[in-house]
């Protein structure tokens, strides 16, 4: 019997390229080894875990939080060590199972990529740790130093298998009289390392994550206390704007009212002149008119310029940016220290994160909302005192106005009664010089009592403020914050909406490769 040509050239090509497979090199040894494909599988995973390491701490910062920087620069500078080392480790692997040579020159590189592993720890392992204390990382410490105690056993279980195959490989002359058990010990222990490095990665991650967090919620912190201080700012010029509104309006006013006492000194004694010549009284009527004019001219106007300076006194004295800085000041520290929690990867550090971040951005407008209310308030308590300043300023003059028209009734008099006339004249406008000198210091007591009353009530209504906002709400953030970090949120004070406050989030023991 004859086959067809065709499919004798068929046979003898596949044939070929089976002798072609069987050929193959691996493990530094001619031809294939049984179980080198899974072997070559978990390595492309290892390589895979150590690549994904280099990457996850690649987080530029918006913030300007130096601390942050701490904790990240170490952090990023052990990721790209270890995993460029692990890289290299899984590199020369991979270079192993496809080569044939002799055995020093397929594991030297593999043994020396191993080394270089293990030398992690002490070369920089404890540095990066040592950043870490420093930045009060202590839980990132701990979660560091388990993970590579375990990830160091790992590597010594890797070399052990691998001396044993080496062992074993000397006294072979191919593939197919390797021990598969020793090749399957070896992808053990290196899939093994797989869990453990995809471990570091999830802890690795969960840090980027709480850095990432933190920085975020810092850069809102700054903006929510740069918006407040600069409302407050606002809301302290528009109270001033008021009094300096305050203080026109009375010179303004005070003005109008004298431009009706121009030429009031000459006419007054022109009058009083007249008089003189045909009454004895003259005297006592010059000087009470002397008085009176002297009220409507400096005294009038030493009245305003006083209340003028109560006034811009106040302005000088409301001066709270200070005592807000150091509330804002204080809001800043709280703000430092949730970041400070949520960078360090402890249990509770995200859901800490989500209950608290919020409550701590509010604090800042709150604190400028009160304030900014206070002034306001105390601004349209100013504008109603104003306008009673409107109305009192006229009643100053009711006593002066009508002066004139009782000296020039007197002047009208028949010379036998001009005498008597002037007498009560006299007596009367005396009595009202005397009173209307007393509305001018009574004034003036007025504007001093009340600019006073004016600044206590707006450091009473800011200290209320501070007091609510600082001194109980931010207090109990404190203590909530520092507490949140071994104990959870406190959820008897706060909702954390779909949070589960009785979930103990925790480490998983294991993480699939896969």
């Amino acid at each position: 019997m004859h086959l067809p040509r065709g499919l004798i050239l068929l046979i003898v090509s596949w044939l070929v390229q089976l002798m072609q497979v069987e050929a193959r090199p691996e493990l530094g040894v001619p031809g294939p080894v049984e179980a080198s494909g899974t072997l070559d599988t978990t390595t492309d995973l290892l390589f895979s875990q150590f690549q994904q390491l280099t990457s996850l701490l690649n987080i530029p910062l918006v913030s300007s939080s130096s601390k942050l920087s701490a904790l990240l620069v170490p952090l990023q500078s052990l990721a790209d060590a270890f995993g460029s080392a692990g890289q290299t480790f899984a590199t020369t692997m991979w270079t192993a199972i496809d080569r044939e040579s002799n055995l020093e020159a397929t594991y030297q590189p593999v043994i020396t990529a191993l080394n270089t592993l293990q030398m992690m720890r002490e070369n920089v392992l404890q540095e990066t740790l040592d950043a870490l204390e420093t930045a009060h990382a202590s839980t990132l410490v701990d979660q560091l130093t388990d993970l590579f105690r375990i990830t160091n056993l790992t590597i010594n279980n890797i070399t052990g298998a691998l001396l044993q195959l080496i062992g074993s490989l000397t006294t072979v002359q191919t593939g197919a009289e390797v021990q598969t058990s020793l090749v399957r010990l070896v992808n053990t222990a290196i899939r093994k390392l797989v869990s453990d490095v995809a471990l570091l990665n999830y802890t690795i991650r969960s840090a980027a994550e709480g850095i990432r967090q933190a920085d975020q919620f810092l850069l809102e912190l700054s903006y929510a206390v740069g918006n407040a201080t600069e409302a407050t700012t606002l809301a302290l010029q528009r109270f001033h704007n008021k009094l300096n509104q305050f203080t026109e309006a009375i010179e303004s006013d005070a003005s109008c009212l004298l431009q009706g006492y121009e030429g009031f000194e000459a006419t007054v004694q022109c009058t009083l002149d007249h008089l003189h010549d045909n009454s004895s009284e003259g005297c006592v009527l010059q000087s009470t008119a002397d008085t009176l004019v002297q009220i409507v001219t400096s005294d009038f106007d030493r009245m305003v310029c006083v209340v003028k300076e109560h006034y811009e006194s106040l302005g000088d004295r409301i001066e709270l940016r200070e005592l807000l800085q150091d509330g804002y000041d204080a809001i800043l520290e709280l703000g430092n220290l949730l970041a400070q929690s949520t960078s360090g990867n402890g249990p509770y550090a995200i859901l800490c994160h989500k209950t608290y971040a919020s409550r701590i951005l509010a604090l800042a407008p709150r604190l400028s909302d009160g304030v900014s209310l206070c002034l306001r308030s105390e601004g349209k308590r100013l504008k109603s005192l104003q306008s009673s300043f409107e109305h009192l300023l006229p009643t100053v003059l009711y006593d002066v106005e009508e002066l004139l028209p009782s000296l020039e009734v007197c002047s009208r008099q028949p010379a036998d009664e001009q005498e008597a006339c002037i007498c009560e004249v006299g007596e009367l406008f005396e009595r009202l010089a005397s009173r209307t000198t007393s509305k001018l210091q009574l004034i003036e007591q007025l504007s001093y009592l009340e600019t006073n009353a004016s600044e206590d009530r707006l450091k009473a209504c800011v200290l209320q403020t501070t007091y609510t906002v600082l001194g109980e709400q931010l207090a109990r953030l404190t203590r909530d914050v520092q507490e949140c970090a071994t104990s959870g949120p406190n959820c008897s004070q706060y909702a954390v909406g779909h949070l589960d406050c009785d979930a103990h989030p925790e480490y998983p023991s294991s993480i699939s490769a896969e």
